[in-house]
């Protein structure tokens, strides 16, 4: 039989301990997966470029005139005209001329 001196017995019982640990998660994620949460990375910890939105896509649009857009749309509702985009502050006749082929109105 095996004889196991004193630091061996202590390493085989740290041993033990870390694998019933082990087993314990385990079998508490089988059950619920939930009680225990997977790790996420914190949006803080690396930035990560903003997706630009559909209106910042248009040339000449940057994120200030397209939340802009955004907002005016909140409070006055659809645009019936293309022409109405106008009433957006930041976008005047040139850049409506620069947009006109890239916009359309649809009508509900």
């Amino acid at each position: 039989m095996f004889t196991f001196n004193r630091n061996e017995q202590i390493i085989l019982l740290l041993l033990c301990c870390i694998l019933i640990v082990g087993i314990v998660i385990r079998y508490l994620d089988s059950r619920d997966p939930d009680s225990i949460p997977n790790f996420e990375v914190q949006k803080s910890a690396v930035p990560v470029p903003e997706e630009k939105t559909e209106f910042e896509r248009l040339p000449g649009i940057g994120p200030q005139i397209a939340a802009r857009i955004v907002a005016y749309r909140e409070q006055n509702g659809a645009f019936k005209r293309v022409e109405e985009i106008t009433k957006v502050r930041g976008i005047g006749a040139k850049t409506l001329e620069r947009l006109r082929p890239h916009l359309t109105v649809s009508t509900p």
